[in-house]
């Protein structure tokens, strides 16, 4: 009751235990806590009816991916929390309920697993999308990505290849710590038969989702998790993969840049 009325004190504090819920990825609106001592308060997060992302607008992802599923039955979209609980960032609400479960599913928190179905359904005839939620956990998919998706064109003598597509959030920013906040794309440049694509802007994000989503070799695509706060215009042009853009051009020198 103390709680409620904003007058916790430090001595009501002092000894107790202190939970933290996050109850709406769930998609839990509302909901009643029970708190026994030494507990002493509850700090959970229900689920929101409308979040607005402006880089997921902007980047029209939910677009993208729509229309590779509509046009081709093969496309299919599977990873953490991309069908009941739409991502965190929110970046795919709505494809679970046009596409169905068996097109558009969750699975549970398991990289080396969904990169070893990504690798499977791949060879077998499907083109996935896969979402790994955070980039730095890339690591614990290597081994499908790297001895598996990147070498079957090899193995198979030049007659059967891996369209997958690997989406994961990259970069610092936004207060999600040093675990969640690496930039990963350096680990996998040395691995020959893997693309490698970071766009800068919402534009690039655009075409070259499509550009990469169409492409039949393993691909992984990087989206820094600052991208989601920029809005800007966009086409709905492919922007081809391997390309240099310049963006301004300079008399005397040029100077290329990366991500960070």
């Amino acid at each position: 009751m103390s709680g409620s009325r904003h007058t916790i004190t430090a001595p009501e504090l002092t000894g107790g235990t202190f939970t933290v819920s996050n109850l709406g990825m769930f998609g839990i609106r509302s909901f009643t806590a029970v708190i026994n001592p030494p507990q002493v308060a509850i700090l959970a997060v229900g689920a929101a009816t409308r979040r607005v992302v402006y880089g997921a607008e902007a980047a029209r992802f939910l677009a993208r991916v729509c229309e590779l599923l509509e046009r081709d039955e093969r496309v299919i979209f599977f990873g953490e929390d991309v069908a009941t609980a739409g991502r965190p960032f929110n970046t795919s609400p709505g494809l679970y309920e046009k596409y169905g479960a068996e097109r558009v599913f969750d699975t549970p928190i398991s990289e080396m697993a969904m990169a070893g179905a990504a690798f499977g359904s791949a060879v077998g005839g499907l083109r996935p999308i896969v979402e790994i939620m955070f980039g730095d956990f890339l690591s614990i998919a290597m081994d499908s990505l790297v001895n598996q998706a990147t070498k079957y064109w090899y193995l198979s003598q030049d007659q059967l290849s891996v369209p997958l597509t690997i989406r994961s959030v990259v970069g610092a920013g936004g207060r999600f710590r040093p675990i969640h906040s690496q930039m990963p794309a350096s680990w996998f440049m040395g691995a020959p038969g893997l693309k490698i694509v970071a766009p800068s802007m919402p534009a690039d994000a655009t075409g070259l989702l499509k550009s990469v989503i169409r492409d039949d070799d393993p691909v992984l695509f990087f989206e820094h998790k600052r991208l989601y706060t920029v809005k800007r215009e966009v086409g709905d042009e492919l922007v081809p993969i391997g390309k240099a853009k310049p963006v301004s051009r300079a008399r005397g020198r040029t100077s290329p840049s990366r991500r960070r």
